[in-house]
């Protein structure tokens, strides 16, 4: 016998893990009656199963698998092995992937479209993605879904949360990138209950003072750039040259409660305060703040409120607080500076 190898074929120019690749061994030399015996071997050791012309190389491990076959019969000149015969298998790699949210910082009701590029390894194949965190459904980030302090609107808030995209391949393998998104959420302006006045009377009662300097002036402490709004009503029945002009008496002496800076008046800068006299006109809701049967608050005979005056919620002056950044009340006109000389004439009203 003169056993010869005269190739081994199907290494081709590589494969990715698990893939198939067969090499066959073409050799002759051989007598009639003999039958020749293979074996492959891989890295120099014997390929369990690799005992036929043909040979399946293993490709779980990603690297360069150097195969050769010896083929044998009985007798002189009865061996050959093959030329080694290299075969690549290249490796499993995750895929990549960019995130980033446009705009990354936004204010509170808006939303995002999330739109990451994920790029599959030439072995995983392409990749999907899936989107995590707050606010996230499906491909969408949503601000509205974020917890906030929806009861002090009074300062501006902000939260900054991370989103996640994970891209993951045909082969299960992942690979993530994270964005953050900062939320923020205007302070807002706030209306506070009114003050309210007995019928042809201006004096600013004990239990307005309450919500002039117990509520009020500690919100526009906190808040240096805060202003206050004073909107001034009366009732249909306060008429005559008097009468005429109690809306407006009203915000000066609320005014000058505010700013007076003696007594128990605060001395808060009049430019802050901005007004409005609305007349009879009672379209804006009627919010009294009625101190009732409090035994907290003693009022003298002329400023006590009756129980049976039905008309008290019209005599008033309506407070907005509006704090520093915050847009105005919407439906608000008319608004002008108070008129100082007038509320510094006041003084601390008792």
């Amino acid at each position: 016998a003169n056993v010869r190898i005269q190739s081994v074929d199907g290494a081709g120019a590589g494969v990715c893990p698990g893939g198939n690749v067969r090499l066959t061994v073409a050799a002759n030399g051989w007598l009639p009656n003999q039958t020749p015996s293979y074996q492959w071997m891989v890295n120099g050791s014997p390929a369990a199963g690799g005992n036929a012309a043909s040979f399946t190389v293993p490709t779980t491990d990603a690297g360069t698998k150097n195969v050769t076959v010896k083929v044998s019969v009985t007798g002189p000149d009865s061996t050959a092995t093959s030329n080694p015969v290299a075969v690549t298998v290249k490796p499993l790699t995750p895929p990549t992937i960019r995130f980033a949210v446009a705009p990354a910082t936004m204010p509170y009701g808006n939303t995002a479209a999330l739109a990451a590029q994920a790029t599959g390894s030439e072995c995983g194949g392409p990749a999907t993605v899936r989107y995590t965190g707050e606010g996230v459904t499906g491909t969408a980030f949503d601000s509205k879904a974020l917890a906030f302090d929806m009861s002090n609107r009074l300062r501006a808030q902000s939260r900054t949360v991370r989103l996640t995209a994970t891209a993951t391949d045909q082969k299960n393998q992942t690979a993530a990138a994270n964005a953050d998104v900062t939320v923020t959420l205007k302070s807002e302006a706030r209306r506070l209950d009114d003050i309210v006045f007995p019928q042809m009377s201006a004096r600013v009662n004990n239990c307005a003072k309450r919500v002039l300097l117990e509520q009020l002036t500690p919100m526009l402490r906190n808040d240096p750039q805060a202003k206050v709004i004073l909107i001034g009503h009366r009732d249909e029945a306060e008429k005559g040259r008097l009468g005429s002009k109690m809306d407006e008496a009203r915000v000066i002496n609320a005014a000058a409660v505010l700013s007076a800076g003696t007594g128990i008046c605060p001395q808060l800068d009049l430019s802050r305060i901005m007004w409005k006299a609305a007349g009879t006109d009672q379209s804006a809701e009627t919010r009294p703040a009625l101190c009732g049967t409090s035994t907290d608050v003693k009022e003298l005979g002329r400023s006590a409120i009756k129980g049976t005056d039905k008309k008290v919620q019209f005599r008033r002056v309506e407070i907005w607080i509006v704090p520093g950044g915050a847009d105005m009340p919407a439906g608000l006109t008319g608004l002008q500076a108070v008129p100082e000389k007038d509320v510094k004439t006041k003084g601390c009203p008792k």
